[in-house]
């Protein structure tokens, strides 16, 4: 594993948005996927691989952190550091979408695509959990965890 991206909630008061990864468990978000429950990615936690994030790329020019707004070269800055910049999550399903649409232009629906299908299945099914619960007082953010190999020279 490369990276992971948790979802977490906290109060929209909340200044300190750098937290020790012990803190993460009482806000952490996770769950089986509604629609793929036996799938590696649940709602809310989900990990990129070299081999996934390098096959969105091509495929349809994205990858997971980018579709959240992720600017690639902030990984092994800050991010790593468990920072969780807010997300825009009307534009996340936007770009998730977009991405989708070109995955499916270029590769369809085959057998061998049905892993990557239901990653953006359980990424959506994400993304729709956070924007149900826009109005209840708390504030979504992910929490990118781990260094890319791609991108170490960074450091």
């Amino acid at each position: 594993m490369n990276f992971e991206a948790l979802l977490f909630k906290n109060d929209k008061t909340t200044e300190n948005l750098m937290e020790p990864p012990d803190a993460i468990a009482e806000n952490l978000i996770e769950f089986p996927s509604n629609k793929h429950p036996d799938h590696p990615f649940k709602i809310g936690h989900f990990t990129d691989t070299k081999k996934i994030s390098m096959f969105l790329k091509t495929t349809c020019g994205t990858t997971l952190p980018s579709i959240f707004g992720a600017p690639e070269n902030t990984f092994s800055i800050c991010w790593r550091r468990f920072l969780r910049p807010p997300v825009d999550w009307p534009k996340a399903k936007e770009r998730l979408l977009e991405a989708r649409n070109k995955f499916n232009e270029r590769v369809g629906h085959s057998e061998k695509m049905l892993f990557f299908q239901k990653v953006f299945d359980v990424v959506e099914e994400t993304i729709d959990y956070v924007l149900a619960h826009a109005g209840d007082g708390k504030e979504y953010r992910l929490s990118w965890r781990g260094e890319p190999e791609e991108w170490k020279e960074f450091k």
